[in-house]
């Protein structure tokens, strides 16, 4: 169903439906990359929580990434170090 979509669609898609899944209300989202590859990223509310969460689209794979914490931001470093790790290759 998604190689028929465009990669804005796929994105849009994918954000769309792990935010559905979780009942999460996305507070803010933005374009972004990594390497070559074209993401969206998105700041959620998921209940008690407050996390990220991540896609990206390349010719042959999708990936979703995800960090859920407390609202109050305790292990956001944490979770910014697993985003930072995060290395899409063989593009």
């Amino acid at each position: 169903m998604l190689k028929n979509l465009t990669d804005d669609q796929r994105l849009d898609f994918m954000l769309d439906n792990v935010g559905k899944m979780l009942a999460a209300k996305v507070k803010s989202e933005s374009s972004i990359t990594q390497g070559t590859s074209r993401g969206k990223s998105a700041e959620i509310d998921v209940g008690g929580a407050r996390g990220l969460l991540r896609v990206f689209v390349t010719k042959t794979r999708n990936y979703q990434l995800m960090v859920l914490g407390p609202k109050d931001g305790a292990g956001a470093t944490q979770g910014a170090k697993f985003f930072e790790t995060f290395q899409i290759e063989g593009k």
